[in-house]
């Protein structure tokens, strides 16, 4: 239930405080209300994209090395290595795998979406980015970013939120993989491009949580890798996409969720989705400076948010999931693009690997601790698995620490 604090709330809670800390607060809450005030104006009367000449501007290398960059990097992170052989083979001894990553792939391609316990629903030719479909609530699609409420009994802010997350691409990229089926491209581009269409920078409900923003931007990313050698997509569309990145990558990073006081799984939510654009498209001139920071504030973030015992402060064993995957990732994609982190960074997420292992149930179930929204990072598993299932947490830390 939303809570509704009158003027007297505040009032008291402002003299609660030492004066130096609540005027701090007063001059804060004036500047961001300023600030904010001033950002919509401009956002409306101009909006938030990026030009031509900005974009040019904003590249390295210009547009043609921004081009052949991004399309021939060096073999994907997150794919097999070369020697392994590929998707084909490494599940060729593994068929109900691939069949599940097929027809799920197939599922997608029709929109048919089971999303936060939804059950299998159908999104229409054309998806809607901006409603809830269990209960058909639709926020308006040009509203100013920061205006967009939770509409309390009405719908479910996270129905557009987790779809606009676009973690069920990679599962696209693995079908590619598997079939080298152009449907399964199509599909992505398809579905990438209309989103953009469809969500301009700092309009409407799939702009109001920064986590969510950088979410998609990693996602993106990683899905991209699988399909970057389809002749599906040409320059307009690396142009465009490319783009878009660039604007998630300015997003997250003037909306950090920091807080002096407490940070949470959405900062280094935040941070790595910034890390996955500065160490995947290094062509932006801004690549650079984002990389230093959020490396920083990784190392700073693990030390802050999970203990020695390599448990996450917030105290449920889903957010654990969560965070783990967003350090374990980040630090796997530093060790593919030449980032170390530190020795320490890398002793607290071994510990909190060991903390999974001492939590999981011998049918491989983690016991229901705390909060659980079913967040994640980066989804690499067939569709159906189980929420509580973290077997393959396991599986990821074996691999990393060979062990």
């Amino acid at each position: 239930m939303k809570e509704v604090y009158g003027s007297s709330y505040y009032i008291r809670r402002f003299f609660s405080l030492p004066l130096h800390i609540g005027l701090k607060k007063v001059f804060a809450f004036i500047k961001a209300a300023i600030s904010s005030k001033t950002e919509k104006i401009k956002v409306i009367a101009l909006g938030a994209d990026i030009n031509d000449r900005e974009f040019r501007d904003s590249l390295k290398e210009g547009l043609t090395g921004a081009l052949k960059g991004f399309r021939e990097r060096p073999p994907a992170v997150f794919l097999p290595a070369p020697e392994a052989g590929g998707f084909r083979d490494i599940l060729r001894d593994y068929p109900d795998e691939a069949r599940s990553i097929i027809s799920g792939a197939d599922r997608i391609c029709e929109h048919k979406f089971d999303l936060l316990g939804s059950g299998e629903v159908y999104l229409g030719e054309k998806i809607d980015w901006h409603t809830d479909f269990k209960t058909g609530y639709r926020w308006d699609p040009e509203m100013f970013y920061k205006d967009i409420e939770i509409p309390y009994g009405k719908g479910d802010i996270k129905i557009p939120w987790e779809l606009s997350r676009f973690q069920h691409l990679i599962l696209l990229g693995e079908a590619y993989q598997l079939t080298g089926d152009e449907k399964y491209a199509n599909e992505f581009k398809k579905q990438v491009l209309g989103w953009i269409e469809s969500n301009p920078p700092k309009r409407g409900v799939n702009w109001a949580c920064t986590m969510d923003a950088a979410i998609r931007a990693a996602n993106w990313l990683v899905a991209w890798e699988y399909f970057k050698r389809s002749l599906s997509f040409g320059d307009d569309f690396i142009l465009i996409f490319l783009k878009s990145i660039l604007v998630h990558g300015r997003f997250i990073r003037n909306n950090l969720e920091y807080s002096e006081e407490l940070t949470s799984n959405h900062y280094i939510s935040d941070i790595a989705g910034l890390f996955f654009i500065a160490c995947m498209v290094p062509g932006f001139k801004e690549s650079g400076d984002w990389l230093f920071f959020t490396v920083k504030e990784l190392e700073s973030e693990i030390r802050k948010q999970v203990y020695e015992d390599g448990c996450d402060f917030e105290a449920s064993t889903c957010y654990h999931r969560l965070v783990l995957e967003l350090f374990l990732y980040s630090a796997l994609l530093g060790e593919k693009t030449g980032i170390e982190f530190s020795q320490g960074y890398n002793s607290r997420l071994k510990k909190m690997f060991e903390a999974v292992r001492y939590l999981l149930k011998p049918n491989g179930r983690m016991p229901q601790i705390g909060d659980n929204d079913s967040g994640r990072f980066l989804r690499f598993a067939p569709p159906g698995s189980a929420v509580l299932d973290m077997r393959y947490v396991l599986a990821l830390g074996a691999v990393f620490f060979d062990e």
